[in-house]
C-alpha cells in the first residue's frame, strides 16, 4: 500500500495560469452575487472567463477529475512522496493535497496534477472515500495542471494504475461522466483503475483504436454493479490489453463488440471470467491468432448457450486453453479449425459445459479427441456448411 503522507497546506497563489473547474456549492442566489472567475491555457488571467458558465460546467471534459460528496465523509489520498498533486475545495483556492480531506454532503473536490511526466512513479495514486461520492471529469487533469482538455497522450505506463481500487463509495453522477479522453497509450496504464468499484453501474467511453501492454488490464475486474461495457474500437492489439478486464462483472449482460482480427499474446485472456449474467458473447472475426489469446476468456459464464463463431484454421499454444470451462449452460458451438496440433491449445476448454450439444466442424476433420479437450463425449456432430 502506498504511503501515507501529509504535504504542508501551501497556497499556490504564484501560479498564473489557474484553470479552475470545479463549480461552487453555494446557494443559487449567492452564485448570482458572487462572481467567481476560471482562466483556462487559452484565456489570459487579465481576461477571465466567469466560471459559472452553464456550458462549460456541462461539458465533463472540461472539469477536472472531480468528487462530488453525497454524504459526509472523508476523502483519503496515498500518494508518493515525489508527486505534484493539489485540490481545490467547493471553488477555493488551489492547494497542495495533503491526506485526508473530511466532506460534507455537496462539497466538490478537484484534482490537478503538475510535472507528472517528471516526477513520476509506478501506481502512485489512490483515492478512497468514507463516504459515498459522486465522480466526473476530465482524469488527464491529474497529468496536466492546466491544458488537460486538449491532453490525449498517456506518455508514462501505470500512470492511473490503481487510481479507486476498492473503492466501493464511488458512484456515477446523473448528468456528468468520467473522461479518459486518451487516443495514444502507455503500458498497464488504466490497469486495476476501478478494481472492486462496485457503486459504478457506467464505464466511461475508450476511445483508444491502437493499444499498449496491459493497458484495460483488470481495469473493472469485480466491478459487480456494471451494466454495459463501453464500446471498445481499437483494431491494433497488444500483449494483455484486455486481460482480466471485467473479471467477475456480475452485472454485464452484453459483451462489447470486439473487431480486431489480428491478435496479440493474451489479449483477451480472462476478459469475461466469471461474468454470470453474460448471455450473449461477441463475435471473435480473427483468424490470425497469438498464444494464449482466447485463454480463460468465458470461464464460468454459465448465462452463456453459444459460444461465438471461431474461424480460425490453425490453433496456436494455449490459445482456445479454459476458453468455455464452467459455462454450464452452452450447448452450442462452431469451430472451423482444421489444425490442433499446437501444445494445450485446447486444453480443458469445453470441461463442465452442458452434458449435451452440438458441435459444427469442418466435414472430414476427424483430429478432434472426446471429452473436455475435444468435443464433450454426449454432444452430436455436425458439418460445417457455409451461409
Amino acid at each position: 500500500m502506498k504511503k501515507l503522507i501529509k504535504i504542508s497546506f501551501i497556497t499556490i497563489l504564484v501560479m498564473s495560469f489557474i484553470f479552475s473547474g470545479c463549480s461552487s456549492s453555494v446557494s443559487n442566489t449567492q452564485k448570482d452575487t458572487r462572481k467567481k472567475t476560471r482562466t483556462t491555457n487559452k484565456t489570459p488571467v487579465n481576461n477571465p472567463v466567469v466560471e459559472n458558465d452553464e456550458e462549460f460546467q456541462k461539458d465533463s471534459a472540461l472539469l477536472p477529475l472531480t468528487l462530488e460528496a453525497i454524504e459526509a465523509g472523508t476523502i483519503y489520498i496515498f500518494e508518493k512522496e515525489n508527486r505534484k498533486l493539489f485540490i481545490q475545495k467547493n471553488n477555493g483556492i488551489i492547494e497542495d493535497a495533503y491526506s485526508s480531506i473530511a466532506i460534507e454532503p455537496g462539497d466538490k473536490i478537484c484534482f490537478y496534477g503538475y510535472d507528472y511526466e517528471v516526477n513520476y512513479f509506478y501506481h502512485d495514486l489512490n483515492i478512497q472515500c468514507t463516504g459515498n461520492c459522486y465522480v466526473y471529469g476530465n482524469v488527464m487533469s491529474l497529468l496536466e495542471f492546466t491544458a488537460f482538455a486538449g491532453k490525449k497522450e498517456i506518455k508514462k505506463g501505470q500512470a492511473f494504475s490503481q487510481l479507486f481500487i476498492n473503492n466501493t463509495k464511488i458512484n456515477n453522477h446523473e448528468t456528468l461522466d468520467i473522461v479518459l479522453p486518451a487516443t495514444s497509450l502507455a503500458w498497464s496504464c488504466y490497469q486495476s483503475m476501478f478494481y472492486g468499484c462496485t457503486g459504478l453501474t457506467k464505464a466511461p467511453e475508450l476511445p483508444a483504436t491502437s493499444l499498449a501492454e496491459g493497458c484495460y488490464n483488470s481495469m473493472f475486474y469485480g466491478c459487480t454493479g456494471l451494466t454495459k461495457a463501453p464500446e471498445l474500437p481499437a483494431t491494433s492489439l497488444a500483449r494483455r490489453c484486455y486481460k482480466d478486464m471485467f473479471h467477475s462483472c456480475t452485472g454485464l449482460t452484453k459483451a462489447p463488440e470486439l473487431p480486431a482480427t489480428s491478435l496479440a499474446f493474451g489479449c483477451y485472456q480472462n476478459m469475461f471470467y466469471g461474468c454470470t449474467g453474460l448471455t450473449q458473447a461477441p463475435e471473435l472475426p480473427a483468424t490470425s491468432l497469438d498464444n494464449y489469446c482466447y485463454d480463460s476468456m468465458f470461464y464460468g459464464c454459465t448465462g452463456l448457450t453459444k459460444a461465438p463463431d471461431l474461424p480460425a484454421t490453425t490453433l496456436v499454444y494455449n490459445c482456445y486453453d479454459s476458453m468455455f470451462k464452467d459455462c454450464t449452460n452452452l450447448k452450442s458451438i462452431t469451430c472451423l479449425a482444421t489444425n490442433i496440433n499446437a501444445t494445450d491449445c485446447t486444453q480443458k476448454w469445453l470441461e463442465g459445459v452442458a452434458a449435451t450439444g452440438t458441435f459444427v466442424k469442418p466435414a472430414g476433420m476427424t483430429s478432434w479427441s472426446s471429452g473436455a479437450d475435444g468435443i464433450p463425449v454426449d454432444w452430436t456432430t455436425q458439418d460445417y456448411v457455409a451461409p
